[in-house]
């Protein structure tokens, strides 16, 4: 399931600046969906347990502020470790694949990984490799696991789906088994 978001404002503004319209009772519908659809998983409660405090927070009213506290929130429950920096706070000037460059130079990283889906615009502006970037393309394979809901398993759905299906510990033994296709 997708936790989806009314917003307000231009498709032109910078992520943090976008605001949650709250004008259609979203928190409430989002928290009563994924109530429903998730109620008969083996692991729903934990899950749920994480989400939806988040969800239904209504002093977070910018669409960073709820994905940075659902990242964090979901890494430290299936103990994924890492460092977040956000991209806003590193002093760039450029734009796409030189704004990338900056932000590598920044943290001294000579390699880049990138979603397959980028390589077109990475490739044609060519800065990161012109600034000695190795850039490893993620082409992840999906591996099946078992969902509560049927033998037909639904690919790519979120990680709230993991979440629930697998509980904690499978949950960072699956994510950690994710292997380039």
């Amino acid at each position: 399931h997708f936790i989806t978001v009314p917003v307000r404002g231009s498709r032109n503004q910078i992520i943090q600046e976008v605001i949650i319209n709250e004008e259609s009772n979203w928190r409430n519908k989002q928290s009563t969906t994924l109530n429903t659809i998730y109620k008969n998983h083996p692991f729903s409660r934990w899950m749920l347990e994480i989400v939806l405090p988040i969800i239904n927070d209504s002093s977070i009213t910018k669409l960073s502020a709820l994905n940075i506290k659902l990242i964090k929130s979901i890494s430290k429950a299936i103990e994924i470790n890492s460092n977040f920096h956000l991209g806003s706070k590193i002093p760039t000037k450029e734009r796409k694949s030189f704004r990338l460059v900056e932000i590598c130079q920044h943290f001294k990283a000579q390699k880049y990984y990138s979603p397959i889906g980028s390589k077109d615009y990475i490739e044609k502006e060519d800065a990161l490799r012109d600034n000695n970037i190795d850039v490893i393309y993620q082409n992840l394979r999906v591996q099946q696991y078992k969902q509560a809901h049927g033998d037909n398993f639904i690919s790519q759905l979120s990680i709230i789906d993991l979440m629930a299906n697998l509980g904690a510990e499978n949950s960072k033994i699956y994510i950690n088994g994710l292997h380039e296709a």
